[in-house]
């Protein structure tokens, strides 16, 4: 028997409705294991990068003001890298080290 975890159509509308209620972090998990699972679609790296582009929430853009001002205290840090990325409005969420 093949459990949903395992059909990439079902993690794709699971990624969805968990993307609906807010829980990003999970529906980007479901969102790559889909396409590891089958990686010829199109549409699950499509859905996971519109999950990337969503605009952030007040929660997420005072984290990024955090990670600026804490950056800025490091000579040669990545303080550059955060203004940019505070003054598009973007983050690369869920990137290792950010």
């Amino acid at each position: 028997m093949v459990s949903g975890a395992d059909l990439p159509e079902i993690l794709n509308d699971l990624a969805i409705a968990r993307a609906r209620q807010g829980k990003t972090a999970a529906a980007q998990n479901d969102f790559r294991r889909a396409v590891e699972l089958d990686p010829g679609e199109d549409d699950y790296p499509f859905n996971l990068g519109c999950l990337r582009c969503r605009p952030m929430t007040p929660p997420q853009r005072r984290d990024i003001s955090a990670k600026q001002r804490n950056a800025s205290r490091i000579p040669g840090g990545p303080g550059a890298a955060y203004s940019f990325l505070g003054k598009s409005g973007q983050e690369e969420r869920g990137r290792p080290g950010t």
